[in-house]
């Protein structure tokens, strides 16, 4: 029974995978998830699945619980608490002015400046160092919308070039204040400003200056072209929000410099970890708001807000972080993390290879779902001990995991920051649905003006046409069902070369049977890829111009969609050297 867990464990995985697609609470799914299969294990004989100092119930079946138990304690009071402190500390600055007086200060420069993408440009990066201090991407970008957009398109910037710049200005998730920085520090064992500063900036500094080079000529580019639809924007009004002094852009950047200095970058002697250097800055600036405003209830009322923000941060971040630990040591315990190390090893694939795959797996949910921080959070926990088993730190396998769950989330149309972004800014999102019935109403239009003979012409061309649109939908349909049939066959005989990658002369069968089988299923993206190109060209055709041409257009659209199809399969395979 033992040797069917770590098969289970990866039938389960794919479910969650594909429940959390679905868009099911995510915290739920890695629950029930991790319930699954460590009670599997629990059926074939497992025990011994408690951590180190965590004493036994007596009854394995009461264990479990105890496991979630002892997993919420050890989150709830270490990153837990920190993810907590940070999330509210930063909603406090929000609540008080100080973080809009902070982009207010940064952004105020960019008056001088009057190039409008080199203003694009330098917006972006002001925005992706402001992150650093405002972690969160929506209140973050709303801040921009109003302190920002404005120059923008005051300078000649489009709507929609605005819009993505601001959209991706927390692209990269930065410093000790964020929920997926703390973690992934966590996870590799480093202080968050040690991790910051070692870790994040050395990818960071480059990739930024690559983003912000992309995003002049992408920009002005499209702006050129012209072609962007645009409703009326909707921003915050500035007086909706508090009108402080300047210098209170200082406070939200204070806890950040104070870690650096007291820390072994710069004063090792004193040491001021990241809780107690927010909690140090919020009392100060609740004296501070005191001597300022002179009124007592409003100023300790808004001093309390923090608690409410770290009871939100809880209800999401760290109860997602307690059930993904929870997920991945059911993960560890069905075996079926031992069995990627080892096929890693026996594929060559080492240290760099498990990163790549594990951050396009978190990139592609990320980008499917909206959510870095569920992305990242599920695959996290499992950093440390893949990293061991292959040689390397969990700081490299970790960092670009976490770099991609913020930039895949910047490029999510689902993205909720993206959604907000766009309907703030007043730029449009094109669908692929055709208006059937004003199509056909101008179409009708269009053929009362013409002749008997060009009628007579037009009736032949839609009969060969349908014809060849028949033959071609039989041709898809037998390529897409020839690919189900291949899966069916190909996961049939998956025990047979799965079980010789333990034998060195057979291992190589065992190896190239999980290069197709890879192949296979990057295959299944390339179909829904030329599908939806597919899609978008037939509705951007003007079908009423000119009748004729449409037909051509779509009769060619549908070759080139049935002979891209019969290509992704040999492609497929090609990028993965399967045969």
């Amino acid at each position: 029974m033992t040797v069917l867990l770590p098969w289970f464990a990866l039938v389960v995985t794919i479910l969650a995978g594909w429940a959390i697609i679905k868009r099911l609470s995510t915290s739920m799914v890695l629950l029930f998830a991790g319930l699954a299969m460590i009670s599997f294990a629990v059926i074939c004989g497992v025990h011994g699945f408690l951590p180190k100092g965590v004493k036994p119930s007596g009854f394995v079946w009461f264990d479990i619980f105890e496991l979630l138990r002892s997993i919420a304690t050890k989150q709830t009071s270490g990153i837990g608490l920190l993810i907590m402190v940070a999330g509210g500390y930063a909603a406090y600055m929000d609540r008080i002015g100080a973080a809009h007086a902070l982009v207010r200060v940064c952004v105020k420069p960019l008056d001088a400046l009057s190039s409008p993408y080199l203003v694009l440009v330098m917006g972006y990066l002001i925005g992706q160092a402001l992150v650093t201090v405002i972690p969160s991407a929506a209140g973050l970008a709303m801040l921009l919308l109003v302190a920002l957009f404005p120059i923008l398109r005051a300078v000649g910037c489009s709507a929609a070039a605005s819009a993505a710049v601001i959209g991706t200005s927390a692209g990269m998730t930065l410093g000790p204040a964020s929920g997926t920085a703390n973690l992934a520090a966590q996870t590799a064992g480093l202080e968050p400003i040690i991790y910051f500063v070692q870790c994040q900036l050395p990818v960071a500094i480059p990739t930024l200056i690559v983003v912000a080079i992309c995003h002049y000529f992408v920009q002005k580019y499209y702006d050129k072209k012209n072609d962007d639809v645009y409703s009326d924007a909707i921003l915050t009004k500035k007086d909706d929000l508090r009108n402080v002094p300047g210098w209170y852009a200082i406070l939200p950047v204070l806890p950040i410099a104070l870690m650096i200095v007291f820390s072994k970058l710069v004063y090792s002697a004193v040491k001021l970890n990241t809780i107690s250097a927010l909690l140090l800055v919020w009392v100060f600036t609740i004296i501070v708001e005191l001597i300022r405003r002179r009124d007592f209830k409003p100023v300790l009322a808004d001093g309390a807000f923090i608690f409410k923000a770290m009871g939100g941060m809880f209800s999401s971040i760290v109860a997602l972080i307690i059930c993904a630990e929870f997920f991945a040591t059911g993960l560890k315990v069905t075996g079926l993390i031992s069995a990627l190390i080892t096929h890693a090893q026996g594929m060559g694939l080492g240290l760099n290879g498990m990163t790549a795959v594990l951050t396009g797996v978190v990139g592609i949910v990320t980008f499917l779902t909206g959510s870095g921080v569920g992305a990242f959070s599920s695959f996290a926990a499992l950093a440390p001990e893949v990293a061991n088993g292959l040689g390397g730190t969990a700081a490299a396998f970790v960092t670009p995991m976490q770099f991609a769950s913020g930039m895949l989330r910047a490029m999510s149309p689902v993205a909720g920051v993206i959604i907000a972004v766009a309907g703030a800014a007043g730029v449009i999102s094109g669908d692929t649905n055709i208006d059937i019935e004003s199509t056909l109403e101008q179409m009708r239009a269009s053929m009362e003006t013409m002749g008997i003979g060009e009628l007579l012409g037009l009736s032949i061309e839609t009969l060969l046409i349908s014809l060849c649109l028949k033959i071609m939908s039989i041709l898809i349909t037998v390529i897409l069902y020839g690919r189900m049939i291949e899966i069916y066959c190909t996961v049939s005989i998956a025990p047979i070369p799965i079980a010789t990658m333990s034998n060195r002369e057979w291992g190589s069968i065992g190896t190239n049977y999980l290069k197709g089988l890879f192949a296979l299923a990057f295959q299944g993206f390339l179909i829904m890829v030329c599908v939806a190109i597919y899609a978008v060209l037939i509705n951007n055709m003007i079908i009423a111009a000119n009748i004729h041409s449409a037909l051509f257009s779509v009769a060619a659209y549908t070759v080139i969609l049935c002979f891209s199809l019969f290509k992704t399969g040999s492609l497929a395979k090609s990028l993965f050297n399967a045969h």
